[in-house]
C-alpha cells in the first residue's frame, strides 16, 4: 500500500492512472488503487484558529490624560489659604516694608506709640523684616497706614529704642483717610539687636 503524502506534499485533483476525482489528503486512488501523487493545491487545514489570528481592526485610541481630582484640590486648598493669610495681615495692621540688610541687626516688627493717636496708629505694630550690619546708617522706606475716617498728618517720627536714630524724613506726612503713605528715612542702627523697634509719631 501507498503511503499517504506527508503534510508538507500535496495532493493532485485527479487519478494519474484512471482519471478517478481525488480529495485532498489520500493516499491512494480509491478507484484503482494507484498512489496518489502530484501537485494538487493543499485545502486549508481545518481546527480553531491560532490565539493571535484574530482580526485587527486598527489600534485603539490612546487614553486621554486628565488631571487627577487630588491635584485640583490641593491647589484650591493653596489658593484659599494665601488668600485667608493676605486678609489676616490686612486686618492686623501688618505692613511690610522694603528694609532688607545684613543679618547682625534684626528688627521683626514695628511698634508705635503716639500722644496724640496720629493717624489711629497709636498702639499698632507694624511687620518690618530689617536687617542690617551693626552700627550701620542708610537710607530707606516704611509704608505708614491710616486708620482715621479723616486724612491727617505725621509732622514728627522718633526712634524710642536704645541706639536706633532716624533723620532725614520726608516729614510733614499727609495720609488719606484709610490710606497709607511711604515714609522716606534715614536710619542708625546699634552695635547688635534683635527685637521690636518702637517708634513714636505725632
Amino acid at each position: 500500500m501507498a503511503a499517504a503524502p506527508s503534510p508538507g506534499q500535496a495532493t493532485p485533483s485527479h487519478c494519474s492512472r484512471c482519471g478517478n476525482p481525488l480529495s485532498w489528503g489520500i493516499g491512494f486512488c480509491p478507484r484503482c488503487g494507484a498512489p496518489v501523487a502530484g501537485t494538487f493545491p493543499r485545502a486549508p487545514p481545518s481546527g480553531p484558529a491560532p490565539p493571535n489570528s484574530a482580526p485587527i481592526y486598527g489600534s485603539p485610541p490612546p487614553k486621554r490624560s486628565e488631571f487627577p481630582v487630588w491635584a485640583l484640590i490641593l491647589i484650591v486648598v493653596i489658593a484659599v489659604i494665601a488668600a485667608i493669610a493676605v486678609i489676616a495681615a490686612i486686618e492686623t495692621d501688618v505692613f511690610v516694608t522694603s528694609l532688607s540688610h545684613a543679618d547682625a541687626v534684626d528688627v521683626a516688627a514695628i511698634y508705635i506709640t503716639s500722644g496724640d493717636d496720629a493717624c489711629g496708629l497709636n498702639g499698632h505694630t507694624l511687620a518690618a523684616g530689617l536687617f542690617s550690619s551693626p552700627g550701620a546708617s542708610f537710607q530707606d522706606t516704611l509704608i505708614l497706614p491710616s486708620f482715621n475716617s479723616s486724612s491727617c498728618t505725621i509732622s514728627s517720627v522718633i526712634a524710642v529704642t536704645a541706639g536706633f536714630g532716624i533723620s532725614d524724613t520726608n516729614l510733614p506726612l499727609e495720609i488719606p483717610a484709610h490710606g497709607s503713605q511711604s515714609l522716606s528715612f534715614t536710619i542708625t542702627t546699634p552695635s547688635s539687636f534683635d527685637g521690636v523697634l518702637t517708634i513714636d509719631v505725632e
